[in-house]
C-alpha cells in the first residue's frame, strides 16, 4: 500500500492523512495498529503496553482528533506525569489535526492560574495536563469532567511512581462512565490493573506492542566498565568520539546532574542541565533549545527527562546505573526512534557488575562490553574526518574558488604551503587535534589516615566523617583502602583525593607535598634490620646504637615528622611510662639536633576511647586522633621541626628509655610547613 493506505485501513479519516504525510509517517507502528481501531469503534477500553518512542501519542491522538468535535465542554482529557510531556502531547495533537481546528489546551503547575482560567472560559475541546493542576481547576469549578468522550492516562506507571494515584482515582471518579478510556504504560504493575478494574468497562483489553522490549533492532546497546572517579573522563571520550552527537545523559540525582554539567562545562563542552530544582521558565527554555539543537548534550534525571520527546537522538548515556530493568528500558527508548538507529551506552563500575548483569537478563538483550576509545584513536578519527571533508570540498566544481586569491596570499606568508595549512589548523582547532580536554587524569593525592579496619573503622564511617567534618563530597574521593590484603594488617586507611581544594579541608590526613619514608629506603647500621611486623615492613632497633638513615632531600624550612607505627608484636603496648607503644622510644637526628618521634601509640589510645564512647554512650564517632597526641615532643600539640640544609634523617633507639626486645619503625611522614586544620 502507498500514500498511508495502511492508516486508512485502520479507519483513520482521509482529512488527517495530509498531516501524517507532512510529519513523515510511513507505516503504523504495532501499538497504533492495535489501539486505533478499538478506540474508533468504542467497543472496548484499552491498556496499551508500549515503550517511549513507539508512536503512542498518535495511537490515541488520531482517534480523539477524528471523533471529537468543537463543543461547550471538554470532550477529551489526557493526563501526563510532567508538564514537559503535557506540552509535548498538546503540540503533537495540534500538528496532527490538520485543518480541523479543535481547541487543545495544556494545564500544569507553574503557569499562572488566571491564564489557565481564561483559556477554559474561551472553550477547550481537548484538555491535556498533570493530575494536580487538573484537580485544582476542577475544584475551582472551571474544568468540567462529566461530558468526556475520551479519558487517557499516558505514562501511567510513571504517574503512580510519582505519587499521583490518589489524584488519578479522584479525577476518574468525577468523569462520566460512558467515556472511552485508555491507559498507556511501559510496565504493568498491579496498581495499573486495579485502576483498570475500578474505572474501565469490564471487557477492557490489554494491547501489547509486539516489539522487542529494548528496541534492539534500532538501538545498539553497549557498556563500558569504568571506575567511579573516571566517569567524567569516560563521558568526555564518548562526546569526542561522536562528532555529530545529539545525546541525553541520565544521572540518578539532581546533585549528580549539577556536578556532571559543571565539570563538562569546565572542560569547554556545551551541555545543559535539567532536573526538578530548575525553574519552569528555565526548563522550557532548555528543552526548546535542545530540540533546536542549540547544544548537543543534555544532562537530566529520569523524571525530568519524561517530557522530552526528540525523535532524532542518536545516543543515550546511562552515566548513573539504572535502578532496575524498567528504568533502563525507559532511558534507552529515547534513541533508535522513528526508524533511525541509536546508541545506548551504560557506564558500569566494578561494584555494579552483578546488578547490571541482572538488568541485562531482565531485558532479554545481550549488551556488549567495549573499551573506551583512546585519546590517540579519537584524534586520528578527527583528522581523518577533516581530511575527508577537505577532499569532498575540493572535488566540487568551484567549491573553493572564492578563496583562491586569498589562499595564494597566505602561501606567500611562509616558505612552504604546509606551514600555512598548519597555522590555519592551529588557529581554527587550537590544541584539539593534539590533546582532548578532560582526558588527562586530574591531580590525585594519596592521603594516609591513622586508623584502619583493624581499629574498627568502616567505609560508611569514613565517608560520613569526611563529609561532616570537612564538607567534602564523596565524588571528590577516589579509591579508598581500609582493609589491606589478607596477609597484612594496616593501622591506617588510604584515601585518594582528586580535588586539590578538598584535601586541604579534610581532617586527620597528610598535607600536599608529604614524603613517605619507608623502611626499604633507609640505610641500616648497628644491628638495625628489616623485618615484618604483622605483615608490614618495619625497621627493628634491638639496641640504642642501631640506626636507620633516610635520604629525603629536603630544602630548608619547617616540617612535621609523623611516625606511622603502632605494632605490638614484640613489646607490650603497656610497657613503659604512660602505657604508650614502644615507638615512643625512638629518636631522630637532623642537622645535629635530636627530636623525639611523635607516637601514634597515644593516638590509638584516643581512638579506642572514641570507639568505646560510641559503643557505650552512643555518641557520634569523631576523629580527633592523631591530633590530641601531637607529632613531636612535647606531644600535647603539633610542633614544627626546623631543618637547615640537611637532606638526611637519622632514626635511632633512645638510650634513656631502653625497651626489652627493641623498638620498631614502620614509616615516617615528612610534612612541610602546612596549614592543615586539625
Amino acid at each position: 500500500m502507498s500514500n498511508l493506505e495502511n492508516f486508512t485501513a485502520l479507519g483513520v479519516a482521509d482529512y488527517l492523512i495530509p498531516a501524517l504525510l507532512e510529519k513523515g509517517f510511513r507505516e503504523p507502528t504495532d501499538i497504533q495498529s492495535l489501539a486505533i481501531p478499538l478506540l474508533l469503534s468504542g467497543e472496548k477500553d484499552i491498556i496499551g503496553q508500549a515503550l517511549t518512542g513507539t508512536g503512542k501519542t498518535a495511537a490515541f491522538g488520531l482517534p480523539i482528533l477524528q471523533v471529537v468535535e468543537r463543543g461547550t465542554v471538554p470532550q477529551a482529557l489526557i493526563l501526563a506525569p510532567t508538564r514537559e510531556l503535557s506540552i509535548q502531547i498538546s503540540a503533537e495533537l495540534d500538528s496532527l489535526q490538520g485543518s480541523k481546528n479543535l481547541r487543545i489546551a495544556t494545564f500544569y503547575g507553574g503557569q499562572a492560574i488566571p491564564i489557565q482560567l481564561g483559556v477554559l472560559k474561551k472553550g477547550v475541546d481537548i484538555a491535556v495536563g498533570t493530575p494536580g493542576r487538573i484537580m485544582d481547576l476542577h475544584r475551582r469549578g472551571a474544568l468540567k469532567l462529566d461530558g468526556l468522550q475520551f479519558a487517557v492516562l499516558d505514562e501511567a506507571d510513571e504517574m503512580l511512581d510519582m505519587g499521583f494515584v490518589d489524584d488519578i482515582r479522584e479525577i476518574l471518579s468525577l468523569t462520566n462512565s460512558d467515556k472511552r478510556m485508555l491507559m498507556f504504560s511501559a510496565t504493568m504493575p498491579q496498581e495499573i490493573m486495579n485502576i483498570a478494574k475500578e474505572f474501565m468497562r469490564p471487557d477492557f483489553e490489554v494491547a501489547r506492542a509486539a516489539v522487542n522490549a529494548t528496541n534492539t533492532e534500532l538501538t545498539e546497546q553497549i557498556f563500558h566498565e569504568v571506575k567511579r572517579e573516571d566517569k567524567i573522563d569516560a563521558l568526555a571520550r564518548v562526546i569526542e568520539s561522536m562528532p555529530d552527537i545529539y545525546a541525553l545523559v541520565f544521572c540518578r540525582t539532581r546533585a549528580d546532574v549539577d556536578e556532571v554539567t559543571e565539570k563538562l562545562t569546565a572542560l569547554k563542552y556545551h551541555v545543559e542541565a535539567l532536573h526538578g530544582e530548575i525553574s519552569q521558565a528555565q526548563r522550557l527554555r532548555v528543552i526548546e533549545n535542545f530540540k533546536k539543537r542549540k547544544f548537543p548534550v543534555l544532562i537530566a534525571t529520569d523524571v525530568a527527562a519524561r517530557g522530552i520527546d526528540v525523535s532524532d537522538l542518536n545516543c543515550v548515556v546511562n552515566f548513573s546505573m539504572p535502578q532496575n530493568a524498567e528504568t533502563y528500558i525507559h532511558r534507552i527508548g529515547r534513541t533508535g526512534r522513528a526508524g533511525k538507529h541509536g546508541l545506548a551506552i551504560t557506564f558500569v563500575t566494578p561494584r555494579e557488575q552483578r546488578k547490571f548483569k541482572q538488568i541485562e537478563e531482565s531485558v532479554g538483550s545481550r549488551i556488549e562490553k567495549r573499551k573506551l576509545p583512546s585519546e590517540a584513536e579519537i584524534i586520528e578519527a578527527k583528522k581523518n574526518l577533516i581530511a575527508e571533508q577537505i577532499a569532498k570540498l575540493t572535488a566540487e566544481e568551484g567549491g573553493c574558488d572564492a578563496y583562491l586569491n586569498f589562499a595564494e596570499q597566505l602561501c606567500a606568508c611562509a616558505d612552504h604551503p604546509a606551514q600555512v595549512v598548519s597555522a590555519l589548523l592551529k588557529l581554527h582547532f587550537g590544541d584539539k587535534l593534539n590533546k582532548i580536554p578532560g582526558f588527562s587524569k586530574p591531580d590525585m593525592t594519596k592521603l594516609l589516615l591513622f586508623a584502619g579496619r583493624v581499629n574498627g573503622l568502616t567505609l560508611p564511617m569514613l565517608l560520613q566523617t569526611i563529609s561532616e567534618e570537612a564538607g567534602v563530597r564523596g565524588s571528590a574521593l577516589g579509591k579508598i583502602i581500609i582493609k589491606a590484603p589478607a596477609d597484612k594488617k594496616r593501622y591506617f586507611a588510604q584515601v585518594i583525593i582528586r580535588d586539590r581544594n578538598a584535601e586541604k579541608r579534610i581532617h586527620v590526613l597528610i598535607a600536599p607535598g608529604v614524603k613517605l619514608l619507608t623502611p626499604a629506603q633507609a640505610k641500616l647500621s648497628g644491628n638495625a634490620k628489616l623485618i615484618k611486623a604483622e605483615g608490614q615492613d618495619c625497621i627493628f632497633f634491638p639496641k640504642p646504637n642501631a640506626k636507620a638513615v633516610f635520604d629525603c632531600s629536603l630544602p630548608a624550612g619547617k616540617y612535621q615528622i609523623w611516625n606511622l607505627n603502632r605494632f605490638e608484636s614484640h613489646v607490650s603496648a603497656n610497657h613503659g611510662s604512660g602505657g604508650h607503644g614502644k615507638s615512643r622510644f625512638l629518636q631522630m637526628q637532623i642537622d645535629g639536633k635530636q627530636y623525639g618521634i611523635g607516637s601514634t601509640g597515644n593516638t590509638c589510645s584516643d581512638f579506642y576511647k572514641a570507639q568505646f564512647a560510641k559503643q557505650g554512650e552512643r555518641s557520634r564517632f569523631k576523629w580527633d586522633f592523631p591530633l590530641s597526641s601531637g607529632t613531636t615532643y612535647p606531644y600535647h600539640r603539633p610542633e614544627y621541626i626546623k631543618i637547615g640544609s640537611a637532606d638526611k634523617i637519622t632514626v635511632f633507639a633512645n638510650e634513656k628509655r631502653k625497651v626489652p626486645g627493641g623498638a620498631e619503625l614502620a614509616a615516617l611522614l615528612v610534612v612541610p610547613d602546612c596549614e592543615v586544620a586539625f
